[in-house]
């Protein structure tokens, strides 16, 4: 029961590629307080570590 969502992190530790993530994920970046730029930040530094 409940509402059903597509696992994306899973799906974006697989492709592991900033451009792609941010292109995927565009509309929900645009409507948090993030900046695309510190969501790139983010995610260059996240998939370093991984």
């Amino acid at each position: 029961m409940g509402i059903e969502y597509e696992d994306k992190l899973s799906l974006y530790l697989k492709w592991r590629n900033v451009d792609r993530v941010i292109s995927d994920a565009r509309a929900n970046i645009a409507a948090s307080s993030y900046s695309e730029e510190e969501v790139r930040s983010f995610l260059e530094l996240f998939f370093s570590i991984m």
